[in-house]
């Protein structure tokens, strides 16, 4: 099985910006596109497409329609994220040109993998950091990416929680895809836990990327259960940062995947 986290620019916003600096992407709206081309979630929805709120200024969620909503977040810890940003390329797009700049850091910089820290936390565990205050020299890098996380699903609404990386198998399909349900559970089974204790009416969901699709999961209990998938080639804003700012070998294979040429 292997992992490769997605493009840079499919994740941090202001990696790609026009001559007046206004980043161009965010995952919001690519997500926000995939889900309307999920059966399961234009099912909740009554048939209706979801649309981004007019405003966010009170919290509301990133897809809304009339009889149901639901609100992104990625799984990628604050160092990671930051890691992310300082060590990747940035483009601006002027008048049909696209001129690249070199990234902000020149060395690898070291950061949580949110997942791989998450499987050693118990209920209570999780409990005590999140209602830990996040004074200066408190907690180490890992304890503040973990407790940054909490924080941000301790909200009362339906929640699509994205990991976002790229899992490719040589294996049989069905076989590989429940492999990764399995290990993603691993990890985030007691997040989950503790998400439903603390808004045990709001849905949960978890996707992530398996070849050319986007899986979705639903957490059901201690279990995710599948949910949809939805082939990422749905969405142009995903095709359109994917065709023009994602070269490099390590994404011939997901090109390929999506028919990208």
């Amino acid at each position: 099985m292997e992992e490769v986290i997605i493009s840079p620019p499919l994740i941090v916003k202001d990696l790609i910006k026009d001559e007046q600096g206004t980043p161009l992407f965010d995952y919001e709206t690519w997500a926000l596109e995939l889900i309307n081309h999920s059966d399961a979630f234009i099912e909740k929805a009554h048939g209706e497409p979801f649309t981004m709120p007019c405003s966010e200024a009170h919290g509301e969620p990133d897809a809304v329609t009339e009889s149901y909503c639901v609100d992104f977040k990625l799984i990628l810890g604050q160092s990671m994220q930051r890691a992310v940003r300082e060590c990747s390329w940035e483009r601006t797009m002027f008048k049909g040109m696209t001129l690249v700049h070199t990234s902000r850091s020149k060395e690898d910089m070291p950061a949580v993998r949110l997942h791989v820290v998450l499987r050693g936390y118990s209920l209570e565990r999780l409990r005590d950091l999140m209602n830990t205050p996040c004074r200066k020299g408190c907690l180490d890098d890992a304890e503040r990416d973990v407790r940054s996380f909490l924080k941000s699903i301790d909200h009362p609404k339906n929640l699509l929680l994205i990991y976002p990386c790229f899992f490719y198998s040589n294996d049989d399909r069905p076989i590989a895809r429940k492999s990764v349900d399995l290990a993603l559970l691993h990890d985030f089974k007691t997040a989950m836990q503790l998400r439903m204790q603390l808004h045990l009416g709001c849905e949960t969901f978890l996707a992530y990327f398996f070849e050319a699709d986007m899986v979705i999961l639903r957490a059901c209990g201690d279990e995710l259960s599948g949910f949809d998938s939805v082939p990422v080639n749905m969405s142009p804003t995903f095709m359109d940062i994917l065709r023009s700012h994602c070269g490099g070998s390590k994404y011939a294979r997901m090109l390929k995947d999506v028919g990208v040429r």
